[in-house]
């Protein structure tokens, strides 16, 4: 694989890393634009 693949793949993974580290730490998903928490004290209906 040349070097520009493996830094393209490369930069793919971090992104898609901190994308999901940055869902851990804010519990808000920013590609659907909707919190990961369910509020359990507001009823549903």
């Amino acid at each position: 694989m040349d070097e520009a693949r493996q830094q393209y793949i490369a930069s793919l993974r971090n992104f898609w890393l901190g994308n999901y580290e940055l869902r851990r730490l804010t519990l808000y998903d920013f590609v659907r634009g909707v919190p990961l928490i369910i509020d359990t004290q507001r009823p549903r209906g």
